[in-house]
């Protein structure tokens, strides 16, 4: 009669292959399937958020005031889920981007669903492939705001 033990896979790897033959450890071969997609993002998407969040924050040194929120993406994010990765506000807008790697990247479903309410509310949302479109997008917004902001005298808030 013996007692069996099952062995943990965290101390497994750490066992030598000595101990491993001792104790009777065979390793697991099968590959590890998660039915989860891993929470952080993708290290080329972080890439581009940060380029554009750099890009963001050189406006700001620069006299611009663009508030901007940017979710961080070394871990899972406390917003609602599906929101977007950044969210811009301009020219009395409000302008939620959303950054994939490439266009075979697809939106998780809650990202759907809240693409869809800010369309339904008449919101803009963005899905953009890199900081250079990000940019894109917010330069078009800022050259409407600094006419805008000629028109109001207001050119210093821009």
């Amino acid at each position: 009669m013996g007692v069996h033990l099952v062995s943990s896979p965290h101390l497994v790897r750490l066992m030598s292959p000595e101990d491993r033959a001792h104790y009777g450890v065979v390793p697991n071969t099968a590959p590890l399937l998660d039915s989860h997609p891993s929470p952080k993002t993708d290290s080329t998407e972080r890439k581009e958020q940060a380029s554009f969040a750099n890009w963001l924050l050189l406006q700001n040194s620069n006299g611009r005031k663009i508030p901007f929120c940017w979710h961080a993406t070394n871990a899972c994010s406390k917003a609602t889920p599906g929101t977007p990765d950044f969210w811009v506000g301009v020219n009395r807008r409000s302008l939620w981007l959303e950054f994939k790697r490439d266009p075979s990247c697809k939106l998780t479903p809650e990202q759907e669903e809240f693409r869809d309410c800010c369309v339904c509310q008449g919101i803009e949302w963005h899905l953009v492939y890199g900081a250079a479109e990000a940019i894109g997008i917010m330069e078009k917004a800022v050259t409407v705001c600094q006419v805008v902001s000629d028109t109001f005298s207001r050119k210093e808030l821009c």
